[in-house]
């Protein structure tokens, strides 16, 4: 197929702002779908790829899911972002991401997922009986290490030290942004390989890749059962040979589940808490909706309309995984046009969600409008879309629910972030949500 029509592209004189003025993604975007449209593309020498950026929802559907299998990881993750944290699901591909997609599916089911409500519940119950009430708080540090927990204890139970928790964190954080400035910031980055900053971040990569082996080896030679993700993974077997996975593939999965059950949870977490504490009437809807004498059931916690209208308002608003990116496997073209194989589509899901012309009143917090079948009609992908959707919703959403049923039950807000800054790494991620927590009641949940 030649080559009929490529969106707009991008200007010379853009391209020079994007690369030594503005790296912001989200700002950029938003110039540029400003200026030129809903799709444009852009045609650089120094880049690997050619782009195409949309917030086009129709557009969106047909690489992720209509055309899927045209479509595959673009080596900006299945390359680049696989140095930092192996080859598991987010950053496979393939026969071998569809292997290893099966295997782990065996590990979250429905039940499989909701027998660990105990744990996510007594760690949120004992996390947040240390915090200082009528004290100022950064939300977005508060729910990291929460978030962080839960995934530790879901993922090995008791065998890791608080000392650990912290490393993991601490080392994870760091490679998601050397990923981001080996992504956006070539001339920062350079500076930093050159004078040795990323093998650096390699060797400690490589101890974390360590103390999970350490863990994993222990867990193998113990006889105690832990009803733990690492339990499920280690019984897993393929469907195929009938063999469990390898060490080292293990790992890698491992690092996947650290970083988008970590990362992705705890930014939402802060994104709702700033929505609820800047619209304080839905924390007194939310906690009248709550069932008190069986609050923290599966069922009451999954089927609280309202408290998934919430988390779906927010997820809208600030979606997690902010963008989408597919590399086209063979040309292709969709409506007005078209493209040559080898061509990144990357939808901008923060746009698409904030766009007026698919949302009403797209930057007010409204839960309510998911009530609307009119919305849930609507391209609404906080977990992406197609074939590669997200493995972990379920458990995400089990989470913030426990998490956001006990917050109201137990607390009122007071936000002192008046705008938040937002930025698009991996994930997307608040710089800071400032704020209190003040005791709703003498009764703890």
């Amino acid at each position: 197929m030649s080559i009929q029509k490529l969106p707009p592209e991008v200007s010379f004189s853009d391209k020079l702002y994007g690369l030594f003025i503005n790296s912001n993604p989200l700002e950029i975007n938003e110039k540029m779908f400003s200026k030129l449209g809903n799709t444009y593309s852009i045609i650089s020498r120094l880049a690997p790829s050619k782009f195409i950026f949309t917030k086009d929802p129709k557009l969106t559907d047909y690489f992720l899911r209509k055309n899927h299998k045209n479509y595959e990881k673009s080596y900006i993750q299945a390359k680049i972002l696989r140095k930092y944290v192996g080859k598991g699901l987010l950053t496979n591909t393939g026969e071998d991401w569809r292997k290893q997609r099966r295997i782990i599916q065996q590990g979250f089911s429905h039940a499989k997922i909701e027998a660990l409500l105990d744990t996510i519940y007594q760690e949120v119950s004992s996390f947040f009986h240390k915090i200082p009430e009528n004290e100022s708080m950064d939300f977005y540090e508060l729910y990291n290490k929460l978030a962080f927990r839960i995934v530790a204890k879901s993922l090995f139970s008791s065998q890791i030290k608080e000392e650990e928790f912290l490393y993991i964190s601490k080392v994870l954080t760091k490679a998601q942004a050397m990923f981001t400035k080996e992504v956006r910031e070539p001339i920062p980055y350079i500076l930093y390989n050159t004078f040795g900053y990323q093998n650096s971040i390699f060797k400690e990569i490589k101890q974390v890749r360590n103390l999970f082996l350490n863990i994993i080896n222990e867990r193998k030679q113990s006889e105690k059962e832990h009803n733990d993700l690492l339990d499920i993974l280690l019984q897993s077997k393929y469907e195929d040979s009938g063999l469990p996975m390898e060490t080292e593939q293990l790992i890698d999965e491992i690092m996947i589940l650290f970083i988008a059950g970590h990362e992705t949870t705890a930014n939402s977490l802060s994104f709702t808490t700033y929505l609820l504490g800047k619209n304080s009437i839905y924390i007194e809807k939310l906690r009248e909706s709550i069932c008190n004498e069986d609050a923290y059931s599966i069922e009451n916690l999954m089927k609280n309309s309202l408290l998934q209208n919430i988390n779906n308002e927010s997820l809208r608003l600030f979606p997690p995984a902010w963008a989408i990116d597919r590399e086209a496997l063979n040309d292709d073209s969709f409506e007005k046009f078209s493209w040559q194989k080898n061509m990144v589509l990357v939808s901008n899901v923060y746009a698409l969600n904030r766009d007026e012309s698919n949302w009403e009143r797209p930057n007010e917090f409204i839960p309510e409008r998911f009530l609307d079948a009119s919305a849930r009609e609507k391209l609404f992908i906080p977990f992406g879309n197609g074939p590669r959707y997200c493995i972990g919703e379920h458990f995400a959403k089990l989470e913030m629910n426990v998490v956001l049923t006990f917050l109201v039950k137990n607390y009122n807000i007071s936000m002192e972030t008046n705008e938040l800054q937002v930025f698009p790494y991996v994930t997307l991620r608040p710089k800071e949500v400032l704020g209190k927590l003040h005791k709703y009641s003498s009764h703890v949940a």
